[in-house]
This record gives C-alpha cells, sequence and structure tokens, in this order.
C-alpha cells in the first residue's frame, strides 16, 4: 500500500468516525431536550452492528485477519444488544455470561474461516462456544454454577493446552519440513 492509499484510508476513517459521533451526539442532544425519545441502547446496538459487519466484511474482502476477528466481535456484541434491548434474549446475568464466552468463540471461528489452514483458531473457537454453551444450559437448568464451572474448566484448560502446545510443535515441524 503506497503512502498515499494509506492517508486517503486514514482520511476517511476518521471522516466516517467523525460523522457517526456527531450524528450520535446530535440524537443524544434531541433525547435530553425532549424533542426525541430514542432507545440509546437500541440505537448504539444498531450503530454497532453495522460498524462491526462493516469491519468484518473489509477484513474478508482484504485478508486482514484483524479486522475480521474484531468486526466480527463487536457485531456479536451489537447483536447482544439488539436482542437483549427487545427482551429476545433474557438480561440477567446468568443468561448474559456465556456470551463472554460464545462472542469470542464465534469471532476466532469467522477467522478459521478467513484462513482455514490455522487449524488452532478453529479448536479454540469450539473449546469458547462449547464453554458458553454449556453455561447457557446450566443457567436453564438451575445447576450449581459455579461447581459445574469449575468442573468442566478442570478438564477444558489442560487439554486446551495440550492442544495448543500440539499444534505449535505440528506447525514447527510442518515449516522446517518445506
Amino acid at each position: 500500500m503506497t503512502v498515499q492509499n494509506r492517508q486517503v484510508k486514514i482520511r476517511s476513517g476518521r471522516i466516517f468516525t467523525g460523522l457517526l459521533l456527531l450524528v450520535i451526539g446530535v440524537l443524544l442532544l434531541f433525547n435530553r431536550a425532549g424533542v426525541l425519545n430514542i432507545n440509546l441502547l437500541a440505537v448504539v446496538g444498531g450503530i454497532t452492528v453495522i460498524v462491526g459487519g462493516e469491519r468484518a466484511i473489509v477484513g474478508y474482502a482484504t485478508s486482514e485477519q484483524k479486522k475480521v476477528f474484531w468486526g466480527t466481535f463487536v457485531f456479536l456484541a451489537g447483536l447482544l444488544m439488539v436482542l437483549v434491548n427487545y427482551e429476545v434474549v433474557p438480561s440477567g446475568w446468568d443468561s448474559l455470561w456465556p456470551s463472554v464466552l460464545i462472542i469470542p468463540g464465534l469471532s476466532l471461528l469467522m477467522l478459521y474461516f478467513s484462513k482455514p489452514k490455522e487449524i488452532l483458531f478453529l479448536i479454540i473457537s469450539i473449546i469458547f462456544v462449547l464453554a458458553g454453551w454449556g453455561g447457557l444450559i446450566a443457567s436453564r437448568e438451575n445447576f450449581d454454577l459455579t461447581e459445574k464451572l469449575f468442573s468442566t474448566f478442570r478438564i477444558l484448560v489442560p487439554v486446551a493446552i495440550v492442544l495448543v502446545g500440539f499444534y505449535l510443535l505440528w506447525k514447527n515441524f510442518l515449516k522446517k519440513g518445506t
């Protein structure tokens, strides 16, 4: 990328960010003045979904892994805000904490799809999503969540460490062989 292209990209990003902040600020002022009755969580969630989706798409198009991961992460976090706001997803901590595992897990899964040779992304993604899914099931079944979590993580953490170590060794030997 040339210096001129980079400067244009930075300038367009600043313009977009400035316009976005301007719109949000005006909406907040109108809301405070009583001119508009705005559901701020829905607006912020919607903007987050749009910005995250755009970043993820740009990341896929340009093969930039950071944009794929963070774009997907921001998109899913915004989607969660919207779903909580419209009461599709319950807002209690027991229902929301698994998303702390599921959102990064799905972001890593998208990262794997953008670069399928990196099997580590898939392995870690599966571990995160399964742990989050288990948390959702546990919160619905009224399990003793703390004990179930610790017993699950006592198994998952060593397995994850072994898999990551194996992957790193395998990748190292694969590189030396080629």
